[in-house]
């Protein structure tokens, strides 16, 4: 039989790699245009905490191993709640804890993770 023969062995390894990665892509982009179609949102807020988290990567070429920092922002609303979101560095590097402004973010209905939201943009009073 075909899939008893190397070829075959090689075959099946290979769809079976393609699956998994399907299975782990269709969730990731499943939240991503579900976190896009959602309103944007804009509330006054407060910066009450900031935090990194690294990040490595390889470079597919040299090998060669690259910190990336993550930067995450944690925001008071009005109503006392907080909601921690992604930033990028340029931005998290401006921001200070005290600072307020308006707020504006994408968020998926129900949402309970830094991964359900998206931030669009923070402007200081």
């Amino acid at each position: 039989m075909y899939w008893q023969s190397r070829e075959g062995k090689q075959l099946l390894i290979g769809l079976a790699a393609v699956l998994l990665m399907l299975l782990i892509a269709i969730p990731v982009l499943s939240n991503e245009i579900t976190i896009s179609r959602q309103p944007v949102q804009e509330a006054q807020v407060t910066v009450v905490a900031k935090r990194t988290s690294d990040h490595y990567t390889r470079n597919i070429v040299s090998y060669k191993k690259s910190k990336i920092p993550n930067c995450f922002v944690t925001f008071k609303f009005p109503d006392g709640s907080e909601k921690e979101l992604k930033i990028k560095h340029a931005i998290f590097e401006n921001l200070q804890e005290g600072d307020t402004g308006t707020l504006s973010y994408k968020e998926r209905k129900n949402a309970t993770h830094f991964d359900h939201r998206r931030f669009v943009g923070f402007e200081k009073e």
